[in-house]
C-alpha cells in the first residue's frame, strides 16, 4: 500500500513519495500517467505508472522534451527547467528510474520497451513540435539506436553489486556538488532491490541481440 492508499503488486517497486520531500532545488509539481505493461506483471494487464514534470509555458507552440542518461533521473534537469520557462518543458522519469514504477522482474526491462513506453507517453499527451534534449540512455530511447558507448556502460555496471548513483554523477560533473545533491540522485534507489535497473547488464541484452536495434 502506498501513501495514497493504493495497493501495489509485489512485482512493482515504487519508491515512497516521502523520500522525495524537500529535495534540494527540486520544487516541481509531479505528474503521472499510466502506461501499458507488456511484461510478466499481471499477465501484462497491470499498468505501470510513469512520472514526469510538465513545466514552463504550457501555451508555447514548442515543447522541449528532456531525457536523461543512466543512472540518473529527472532531478538532473532541475537547473535547466527554469531557464527554459518560455517553452513547455517536459522531463520524464523512465520506467525503473526516479518516481516512476520499477518492475522487480528483470524480464520486464528491454530496450524496445523503453522506446515503446516513451512513444506511448508522447502520444497520450498529444505532444508535437518537440525539441529533444537527451544523452546516454535518453538518446538511445529518443533516437532508437544502440551505441558502442552504451555497451561499455553496461559492461561497467555488470561489475557492480550496488550502485552509488550520486557518486557516479559527481564523477562526471566539473563543479563541486553539495552533499544534498548527491543524496538526491540516490533517493529513488534506497537499496539493491530498487537498483536492479542500474546494475544488471542483462536487462537489455535480449533486445540488443535480437531486436536488431
Amino acid at each position: 500500500m502506498d501513501l495514497f492508499g493504493h495497493d501495489i503488486l509485489s512485482e512493482i517497486l515504487r519508491t515512497p513519495i516521502a523520500a522525495f520531500i524537500n529535495l534540494l532545488d527540486y520544487p516541481f509539481q509531479p505528474n503521472y500517467i499510466d502506461l501499458l505493461n507488456p511484461g510478466s506483471i499481471g499477465d501484462g494487464k497491470t499498468k505501470l505508472r510513469l512520472h514526469y514534470l510538465d513545466e514552463g509555458n504550457k501555451s508555447s507552440p514548442e515543447t522541449i522534451l528532456l531525457l536523461y542518461g543512466e543512472p540518473s533521473w529527472s532531478y538532473l534537469y532541475r537547473h535547466f527547467i527554469p531557464k527554459l520557462k518560455k517553452y513547455r518543458v517536459i522531463a520524464v522519469d523512465l520506467i525503473g528510474f526516479g518516481k516512476s514504477d520499477k518492475p522487480a522482474n528483470n524480464n520486464d526491462y528491454t530496450y524496445q520497451r523503453h522506446v515503446n513506453w516513451i512513444r506511448e507517453f508522447i502520444e497520450n499527451l498529444n505532444l508535437d513540435n518537440i525539441t529533444l534534449f537527451c544523452q546516454d540512455l535518453g538518446s538511445l530511447v529518443g533516437y532508437g539506436k544502440i551505441s558502442k558507448g552504451f555497451i561499455q556502460w553496461l559492461d561497467f555496471v555488470s561489475q557492480q553489486t550496488e550502485m552509488d548513483v550520486g557518486r557516479v554523477i559527481k564523477s562526471g560533473v566539473i563543479r563541486d556538488m553539495k552533499q544534498e545533491e548527491i543524496d538526491a540522485y540516490n533517493t529513488p534507489f534506497p537499496n539493491e532491490q530498487y537498483q536492479y535497473i542500474t546494475i544488471n547488464r542483462n536487462r537489455y541484452q535480449k533486445s540488443i541481440t535480437y531486436d536488431n536495434l
